[in-house]
């Protein structure tokens, strides 16, 4: 996997896990919710994002990190998909669920790939690489979800 696409997917990964926190307010509106409800969907990633990756890491032992990788970025996409068209509280607190748990397949498998792949002389540099697009993705996510919304509605 090259640097530059590592770079995106990984910036796109984190953004994915940022973009509702500027618009919840919207949200929390247009559901006729209240803001702390909202806010529950934020909280709808962290909790899988915070155990899964000790059991994508054991998982990953066993299984090839492309395949989990294009099937958890396929799920991400699809859910970020749905959420535009969703129409309920719950359904958007099942999506973001839905991402949570496909998160931490995305991030575990991207770092397994570079650790496993990398020229032993290389991986310092390449995790540094992917710390600062987590870094980047988080800025990214929040400041364009933000500005997109404001410009074209939250949806």
């Amino acid at each position: 996997m090259s640097l530059p696409l590592l770079i995106c997917l990984t910036m796109l990964t984190i953004a994915a896990i940022y973009v509702p926190q500027p618009l919840l307010p919207s949200i929390a509106q247009e559901l006729a919710i209240a803001n702390s409800q909202a806010a529950l969907l934020t909280t709808a990633v962290f909790l899988p994002l915070s155990v899964l990756p000790l059991v994508y890491g054991w998982i990953i032992e066993s299984l090839n990190t492309k395949r989990i990788l294009r099937v958890s970025l396929a799920v991400l996409m699809l859910t970020s998909l749905g959420m535009f068209g969703a129409n309920s509280f719950p359904v958007l607190f099942i999506l973001r669920m839905l991402q949570g748990v496909v998160l931490p397949a995305v991030l575990t498998s991207l770092t397994t790939h570079i650790s496993t792949t990398a020229q032993p002389h290389r991986v310092q540099r390449l995790m540094s690489w992917y710390i600062a697009a987590t870094i980047v993705g988080g800025l990214l996510g929040r400041v364009l979800s933000g500005a997109i919304a404001t410009w074209l509605g939250w949806r």
